[in-house]
């Protein structure tokens, strides 16, 4: 047996809290670094395409260790991985704040994407170790409410040291003191990750894994990653261009953290919602009315004229995202077996780490030939797709849970003889 302890009967046990603290962190940490990088290449006077490249380069790197940090992940302990890798988050936001050139920028978006490609799957294979196996869309709903307060004020608070920094000193040393903050954040973190238990596997489980190229994906979980892939790419636009869309709409560049305080709040009901709802009527009957939802926050956005109706589109975007990733995550994890689940996360992870990568990228590229409002009408395309992709997807899904449930089944009863 992999779990560390014994299989929990609640969502909210000791553990299962110390991961969402941790996922908190995470989030906290990266998002309010992730929307101004951007701003900050090209305070380093990088042009757009090369300032939207490096804004998701560390994706890029994320995405190329994927086959190492799988097979890492399936077999090394997990609390101890995640401390490490905190210990990574710190030194490159430390490093930001001290070498402000682009060269220094570039090099150390490279070391955040070696940790940036361990740590969501560490903590999303931690908060299904630690969830009941029969509550998992619950468990991982509330599991990314953490993820998104984090995900959802971080840019608020960016912004305000942000702006901070410029009023006391220079646009420089706003930057500064967001790059020292989310240092300190993964400080924290790194204190929940030491109150986390150990792994226990037996070394007849770690030899069941196989050859290290068996635990890099699951083709089990690749159909939900493609879904997840087209869907966070769209996601990133916000998180990416939007303090900059808002410059050029509105003199007042504060209106971002409005934008982003609404999109948090929302995200606090979506997220935990989507679990009941997943209990309640299924995968299918909830994701594909939430694809639409989010969809068609990219047209009230594009076309805002007011700060109402960019908060209006916010709300809209996190209702319909805030349903879908937790419960594409729970389908993933709920297509193997609880040893696979680091395999099912890294696999994951892939997708979100193509879609992270090509958004600001993409998006960068767009903004050469037009504006911030007609780049974000095309952020509708990748979620039609990821619309088409889940239709099809959904078929082999449960066909794979009921050969699942027929083996957890079999062996119970073994186990009972």
């Amino acid at each position: 047996m992999n779990n560390p302890t014994t299989v929990p009967t609640k969502v909210f046990n000791r553990n299962f809290i110390f991961v969402m603290i941790c996922n908190f962190g995470l989030c906290l940490g990266h998002f309010s670094v992730y929307p101004l990088a951007e701003g900050y290449a090209k305070l380093l006077h990088a042009g757009s395409a090369l300032a939207g490249f490096l804004a998701g380069m560390f994706y890029m790197i994320a995405l190329a260790l994927r086959p190492v940090s799988g097979p890492i992940i399936t077999k090394l302990d997990k609390r101890l991985l995640l401390i490490v890798i905190f210990g990574l988050g710190i030194i490159t936001n430390v490093a930001y704040a001290m070498f402000p050139t682009i060269g220094a920028f570039a090099a150390f978006r490279v070391l955040h994407g070696v940790q940036y490609g361990f740590v969501g799957p560490v903590i999303m294979t931690l908060a299904s170790d630690h969830t009941p196996p029969d509550k998992m869309a619950s468990g991982l709903g509330f599991y990314g409410v953490g993820g998104a307060i984090g995900q959802s004020i971080a840019p608020m608070i960016a912004m305000e040291l942000l702006n901070y920094g410029k009023t006391a000193r220079s646009e420089l040393f706003g930057y500064k003191l967001v790059f020292l903050f989310a240092a300190l954040v993964f400080a924290l973190a790194t204190l929940a990750a030491c109150f986390l238990p150990k792994d226990r596997k037996t070394k007849q489980e770690t030899k069941s894994l196989g050859m290290w190229y068996k635990n890099i994906a699951s083709r089990h979980a690749a159909g939900v990653t493609i879904v997840i892939s087209l869907l966070i790419m769209g996601y990133a636009l916000y998180n990416t261009f939007f303090v900059k869309f808002t410059e050029t709409e509105w003199p007042d560049a504060s209106h971002a953290s409005v934008f982003f305080t609404v999109m948090a709040l929302v995200l606090l009901v979506s997220r935990p919602l989507s679990g009941f709802l997943n209990k309640t009527f299924g995968f299918k009957k909830v994701l594909l009315p939430a694809i639409i939802v989010f969809g068609s926050s990219f047209f009230i956005v594009a076309s805002s004229r007011s700060l109402v109706q960019a908060c209006i589109g916010g709300a809209v975007a996190a209702l319909g995202y805030g349903c879908c990733q937790p419960s594409l995550q729970a389908m993933a994890v709920l297509t193997v077996s609880p040893l696979q689940r680091g395999v099912a996360s890294n696999t994951l992870y892939i997708g979100m780490d193509v879609g992270l990568a090509l958004a600001p990228t993409i998006g960068g590229l767009l903004l050469v030939i037009m504006p911030y409002s007609t780049m974000y009408y095309f952020g509708a395309v990748p979620v039609v797709l990821a619309f088409i992709t889940l239709i099809f997807v959904f078929p082999s899904f449960y066909k794979r849970r009921a050969v699942l449930e027929i083996a957890e089944a079999e062996e119970k009863a073994r186990l009972e003889e």
